[in-house]
C-alpha cells in the first residue's frame, strides 16, 4: 500500500509540476529573433521585418516619410501552485522607419 502511495503521489506531484509550465503566448515571436543580426540599419526594409514577425502591434506616423514601429511578444505563465498568480514576460522591439528603411531600433527583453 505504501508503493501505492508514492505513485500516486509522484503522479500528482509531476502533474502540478507540467501544469505550472503551461506559457501562453501572445504578439510577435521576439524570443528567437536577434535584431543586431537580423536588422540592417539603412538596409533592412519594414516589409522584411513584417513577413519575419507578422504585422506590428503598434503603428505612429511622424512624418511623411517616417514611421515608428513596435512589437511586442508577450509570455504569461501561471507563478506557482501555491500562489495561484501569474507572471508575465514583456519584449519589445521598437523600430524607426525612413522611407520604408530601418533608421535606428531599440529591443527591451525581461531580465536584460
Amino acid at each position: 500500500m505504501d508503493r501505492m502511495k508514492r505513485i500516486v503521489f509522484s503522479c500528482i506531484g509531476l502533474a502540478a509540476l507540467f501544469g505550472c509550465s503551461n506559457v501562453t503566448h501572445t504578439g510577435a515571436d521576439l524570443s528567437s529573433f536577434n535584431p543586431s543580426s537580423e536588422i540592417v540599419k539603412g538596409e533592412t526594409t519594414e516589409q522584411q521585418l513584417v513577413s519575419q514577425l507578422g504585422e506590428p502591434e503598434r503603428t505612429e506616423s511622424r512624418s511623411d516619410s517616417d514611421e515608428n514601429v513596435e512589437w511586442i511578444d508577450t509570455r504569461t505563465q501561471p507563478s506557482s501552485a501555491q500562489t495561484g498568480g501569474t507572471t508575465q514576460h514583456v519584449s519589445r522591439l521598437v523600430v524607426d522607419f525612413q522611407d520604408g528603411v530601418v533608421s535606428d531600433y531599440s529591443e527591451s527583453k525581461p531580465g536584460g
